[in-house]
Parts: C-alpha cells; sequence; structure tokens
C-alpha cells in the first residue's frame, strides 16, 4: 500500500463540497478545520470516500465482477478494438490527441475505460463514482501502472454534492452516467459549475426512441426492468442471468435475422448486440450479454431526453459560448463550450 503521505499532493484536489473550502489530510481522513462545520471523509484503500454507493450499488457491483469490460488493452474479447476509446472520441469536439496536458473532471467512472485512455493521450483526471466501482478502476490503473501517477485522483463521490474546484477544469467529461442520476438537468447544471471559462463540458445520454416505449411497440426490457426492481435486490441479478440463459441462445439461432431481432426485441430483455459489436465469439456476446442486461434492468433511474429537451437544457446554463447537440452513441451526444472572460 502506497504511504498517505505521499499521495498528499493528489489528496490537495479536493475541497469540502459544502462551501469550496480546503480539506487537510489527518491519519487517514480528509477533515475540515472548522468546528462549526466539521467534516470528516475516510480514506479507504487510499481512496477518499465522500459517499456511500447509494442507487448505484448495482453498477458497482458489475464493474467489480467485469472489472476489465471493454478496455481496449485487455486480453479479452476487447483487445484490440478500441471501441472504449471510439465512444469516447464521438461526443467531443475534436480530436482527443487535443487533451494532452489538459486537467479532466471525469463523473462517473465506472472500472476506468475512460479513465485510462485520458492518461494514455497525457490529461491529468481527477475521477470519481458514486458507486464502490472506484475498486476496479484503482484495481485497472494498478494493472496498467498507473495508480502512483500524480496524474490521476480518485475518490468515491456523488455528481450532486462533488468535492473539487468550481471553474477549474479544462473538460467535464460523464459518459454514461446522467441518466441514471435522479435529475440529469440537475447533474448538469452542477457540473457546469467545474468548467473553467472557455472549458468544455462533455457528455452523452439516453434518447428517446420508439423501441423506449413498452411493446408491442418498444422493447419487452422496459417492462421487465420495472419487474425486476420489485425484487429485494439480491435476487435481481440471478433473475436476470437466469433470462439471459434462457433467450441468448434463441438470439443467437436467429442472430443473422433482422426480423426475428426485432420480434425477439419485443419478448424478450436480453440486450444483444450482434453483429454490431464485432466481438469474436458467441460466448463474448453472451456476456455481454448478462453484463448489460443486468445494467439495463437494475437502474434505478433511468431518464430519456429529445434532441430539443437537450438543447433547452443547454440552453438555460449560463455563460455558453457555444454547444452541439447531435444523435449518436449511447443516444445523444453533447459538448458545450463556457464563455472565456
Amino acid at each position: 500500500m502506497v504511504s498517505l503521505e505521499i499521495l498528499l499532493p493528489i489528496f490537495d484536489v479536493y475541497v469540502d463540497p459544502r462551501n469550496q473550502n480546503t480539506l487537510i489530510l489527518n491519519n487517514v481522513s480528509l477533515e475540515t478545520n472548522e468546528s462549526e462545520l466539521s467534516l470528516q471523509v475516510p480514506i479507504v484503500d487510499e481512496i477518499p470516500r465522500f459517499c456511500e454507493s447509494g442507487y448505484a450499488e448495482n453498477f458497482g457491483d458489475q464493474w467489480n465482477d467485469f472489472t476489465e469490460d471493454q478496455f481496449d488493452d485487455s486480453n479479452n474479447a476487447y483487445k484490440e478494438l478500441r471501441l472504449a476509446e471510439q465512444t469516447l472520441q464521438e461526443p467531443f469536439p475534436f480530436n482527443l490527441e487535443k487533451i494532452n496536458g489538459k486537467t479532466i473532471l471525469e463523473a462517473g467512472s465506472g472500472n476506468g475505460r475512460f479513465t485510462y485512455i485520458m492518461l494514455q493521450k497525457g490529461a491529468t483526471v481527477h475521477s470519481f463514482d458514486l458507486s464502490h466501482s472506484v475498486n476496479a478502476l484503482k484495481k485497472n490503473m494498478k494493472k496498467r501502472g498507473l495508480w502512483e501517477s500524480v496524474k490521476l485522483a480518485l475518490a468515491q463521490a456523488d455528481i450532486r454534492h462533488m468535492p473539487y474546484k468550481d471553474a477549474h477544469y479544462d473538460f467535464v467529461v460523464c459518459m454514461h452516467v446522467l441518466q441514471h442520476t435522479p435529475s440529469p438537468e440537475v447533474s448538469v447544471h452542477h457540473l457546469w459549475t467545474k468548467v473553467k471559462p472557455g472549458g468544455f463540458l462533455v457528455f452523452d445520454h439516453y434518447r428517446l426512441k420508439l423501441k423506449s416505449l413498452y411493446p408491442p411497440i418498444g422493447g419487452f426490457g422496459n417492462l421487465f426492468r420495472h419487474l425486476i426492481l420489485l425484487l429485494p435486490y439480491r435476487f435481481q441479478r440471478p433473475v436476470c442471468d437466469q433470462f439471459v440463459k434462457f433467450w441468448f441462445p434463441v438470439h443467437w439461432f436467429f442472430k443473422d435475422s433482422e426480423l426475428m431481432q426485432q420480434v425477439l426485441m419485443r419478448l424478450s430483455p436480453v440486450r444483444f448486440y450482434y453483429p454490431w459489436l464485432n466481438l469474436p465469439t458467441r460466448q463474448a456476446y453472451f456476456e455481454k450479454a448478462l453484463l448489460d442486461t443486468h445494467d439495463g434492468s437494475t437502474d434505478k433511474y433511468h431518464h430519456v431526453r429529445t434532441v430539443r429537451q437537450m438543447c433547452s437544457l443547454i440552453e438555460k446554463l449560463d455563460n455558453v459560448e457555444n454547444f452541439q447537440v447531435s444523435k449518436g452513441g449511447n443516444g445523444l451526444l453533447v459538448w458545450v463550450q463556457k464563455t472565456k472572460r
């Protein structure tokens, strides 16, 4: 384990989320020096824990079980596919090579697949997640020799109470996260406060589509999610897995029939991505179906927005220089630039 004193410069990035006041390292916690507004943040396994997993517990569990899912350099089905880099590139207003030397706040880091790319591109990354997926991120960074890098700071924190300086970051990046927060609109406003003048907020969001509706118009997965959430948490994943084990062979048998896949989408809750992911084996698609069916069926919050709704949200932000909302990726791809002083 790394000495906390060695990590002191990294801990300096954190502030009291209530008032932006400085936090000091005291043994195994970060604390305020104000008696009336005391705050004590435990440091567990070298990671400041400003909160518990809360509504994102399911995501924390799945990322710790599928630690290297979608890592571009992992020794699994995603090796050399560069899916993570392509996904991160999509909402950016320019090539990712230009983040070299920039300071980035990453909201909702998951297992760290995007964190790793930004570090590889030369950025300094202050990353956080609501869930204990931060443990998986640490494991992945240690494996790649980046955990002790002065360019990485990792915390467990809430997007609604971020322990970071206002107007400080060249980029605030939030991928595959906002639709799973209690209010995407509130979350975006909080993220915007962290962007420095001239900086960018970059994110994606689920888009309202016909398949977002209940069957027979939309997919059965939309109804299945509500049924799963009625179950005690300990039963949710086993039930999801059983549905995948039953339905996946049917999906695979009809994998080359677009018509049958449309029919199955209205009967089965399984997330089936053949052939779009270009994974090498049937087993790889099965494992992805296990992960994403659980992911899409156990999220407490699951918001969708139209292009118009997202544009309306961005237009309500202060000091917007320019922005773009487009269809693509996970649904909507968005970048917003803050006015320079």
